[in-house]
């Protein structure tokens, strides 16, 4: 199974990764919540298809990072 691992100062979270849409946001409805003002409500989506998963963002203020990479 995959994984999104959010790593926040000292904290670590991991979050389990399902078909379909993952979504990431400030909002408590987001399956993926990560309450920081630099979060958007709605972020981006991680999307899950047949084991392969893809990232979009989805008009965040901020932009989407991975590994510190726009």
């Amino acid at each position: 199974m995959a994984s999104l691992v959010v790593q926040e100062d000292a904290k670590r979270t991991s979050y389990d990764l399902q078909d379909g849409q993952n979504v990431i946001g400030r909002h408590p409805n987001c399956r993926i919540s990560i309450v920081q003002a630099s979060v958007s409500g709605k972020h981006a989506i991680i999307t899950g298809e047949n084991g392969q998963f893809f990232l979009d963002d989805v008009g965040s203020r901020n932009g989407t990072f991975v590994n510190k990479q726009k």
